[in-house]
């Protein structure tokens, strides 16, 4: 890290526009405070307010006061900034349900807790890091009362099975050596494992408390470390505290006439949407938003506001209006954030399907890992330096990496894990891992009908009244022409049943043979999948 807070944004390439460098230091030697606003239009964060997430504990690291701003109250109005349109209005029902499930994403998000309060066994067992027989095994000789020392050879085969961190990336023992070295993650928790023929019986029983140290360890890279400054929580705020309480005829004389017309209307976000109209409610955003840096530098002695790259125009007009409310004093500053995109000038963050959401009933964890994973390797410097907190020397380390064979996507990888965890924590990592290896290595049968149906949500849905034998199911539901077709393709071994490749095209399709006696999935060719439910 650097040692200072403009460095380190300036290295990442993520300052787009600064007002002023002295006062952003000067914040940070006497550690004031920095927000940032999100608007409530949905009852999760999206992938793209992880910068801005992000940055808030990147500030933190340095020692400021991390301020997240949700606008309970201009969120009844609507930001024009980026918008051709004008926004729907929210409801207040919906509204107040969407402040609180942001507000409690936020503050899980940016106050790092602790990840060593996870039952070993409960992980290895829920997300099959180990197979059943070995995981029984296991965890036969950590409940029994007096372990016996006859079951050493198995719990040695076992414990050499549960993965350490980055080993599912596919590197050689000394590429992950040196990576080790490089993040300055303990290499010793490779050596144990790899000496675990030569422990006692009893070190052995202590394997899991290091094999969880080393995971615990390795998520705590995920969130960054200061080695010299107390990392304050995260103040999550909502402006209709202050706001909700002005009268308007007030706010109008005492703080209204601050405000000049003419240079409004030549702020980039008025002035665009003066072409297609703009009503006085969204007009007023502006003001709203000068006005809560106003209040939050005067009440929370926070200094700094930071944004996306359209929010220029907002901040601007705020550190106006400090300034004329407590003169040519005021250490108020502004910083915004670059657009990022991908190599292709694309916006980075949304998918074919839509928004990317933070939360895990909206994008499940395996379609946020896969989105990280499909990456492009020419945006994976940019996406290590905006989404990670990777010193730059570890970012280079792991592009040497991954240029070796890119084929492997050793970048995506770790680009895919260190993300993933930061948002969904070391159980949402291992359930994407569990099921990507599932979906990857047809071992459908190791995930839930739950899990199952989280992925295959879009694909289309067949219902069983009863048994029948593969080609008559496949053609009556027109996922193949002919029952020739399906011959064709069962000699090609082209059709699969719960990941397990067809033969025989008189196969039974029962509820008794399907997963959780619920529903079995058929996949023809590579892409299309097709789910069978069992009435």
């Amino acid at each position: 890290m650097t040692n200072n807070i403009i460095d380190e944004l300036k290295w990442r390439n993520l300052v787009k526009d600064i007002s002023n460098s002295d006062k952003i230091l000067n914040a940070q030697k006497l550690q004031k405070g920095i927000y940032c606003g999100f608007d409530p239009t949905n009852d999760s964060l999206h992938l793209g307010n992880l910068m801005q997430i992000i940055l808030l504990r990147r500030f933190a690291l340095f020692g400021f006061q991390a301020i997240a701003l949700v606008g309970g109250a201009t969120g009844m109005i609507g930001d024009p900034s980026g918008k051709s349109q004008e926004r729907n209005l929210l409801d207040t029902e919906q509204l107040a349900n969407n402040l609180k499930s942001i507000s409690k994403q936020l503050t899980s998000l940016v106050n790092h807790k602790a990840t060593s309060d996870f039952n070993a066994l409960e992980l290895i067992r829920e997300f099959n890091l180990l197979n059943n027989n070995d995981y029984e095994m296991l965890d036969m000789v950590f409940k029994s009362i007096n372990p016996n020392a006859q079951y050493q050879n198995s719990l040695i085969a076992v414990l050499k099975k549960l993965p350490l961190p980055l080993q599912e990336v596919g590197l050689s023992n000394q590429e992950l050596n040196e990576f080790y070295q490089i993040l300055k993650l303990d290499p010793n928790y490779l050596k144990q494992q790899e000496n675990l023929a030569n422990l006692n019986f009893s070190d052995l029983l202590g394997y899991i408390k290091v094999w969880t140290q080393a995971w615990v360890q390795f998520s705590e890279l995920t969130w960054g470390h200061s080695a010299t400054n107390a990392i304050k929580n995260i103040k999550v705020l909502n402006n209709n505290d202050w706001l909700g309480q002005i009268n308007i005829i007030n706010f109008l004389r005492d703080v209204g006439k601050d405000f000049n017309i003419n240079q409004m209307l030549g702020k980039e976000m008025v002035a665009k949407r003066l072409e297609t109209g703009i009503s006085y409610t969204e007009f007023s955003y502006m003001v709203l938003q000068s006005y809560d840096f106003y209040h939050l530098y005067t009440k929370e002695e926070c200094f700094l506001q930071s944004g996306g790259s359209d929010q220029w125009g907002n901040i601007t007009t705020g550190l106006e209006l400090i300034r004329k409310k407590v003169g040519e004093s005021s250490q108020a500053a502004g910083l915004t954030i670059n657009l990022l995109t991908k190599a292709n000038g694309e916006k980075f963050g949304k998918s074919e399907q839509g928004a990317i959401f933070l939360a895990a009933e909206k994008t499940s964890t395996y379609d946020f890992y896969q989105f990280l994973f499909n990456q492009e390797d020419s945006d994976l410097k940019k996406l290590l330096a905006a989404l990670t907190f990777f010193e730059e020397d570890q970012i280079a380390f792991i592009l040497n990496l991954h240029q070796k064979n890119p084929k492997l996507r050793i970048g995506q990888k770790i680009l895919a894990a260190v993300v993933t965890i930061f948002i969904h924590k070391l159980p949402g990592y291992f359930q994407a891992l569990k099921i990507t290896n599932a979906l990857f290595k047809d071992e459908i049968k190791q995930l839930t009908a739950q899990e199952i149906l989280a992925i295959f949500k879009d694909v289309p849905i067949i219902k069983q009244v009863s048994d029948q034998n593969l080609a008559t199911l496949l053609v009556d539901n027109k996922i193949c022409q002919s029952k020739r077709q399906v011959k064709d393709l069962l000699n090609d071994g082209a059709i699969s049943v719960n990941g397990e490749k067809m033969t025989d095209e008189n196969v039974v399709i029962s509820k008794k043979a399907a997963i959780n006696q619920q529903i079995t999935l058929i996949k023809k060719g590579k892409r299309h999948y097709y789910l069978v439910f069992h009435e």
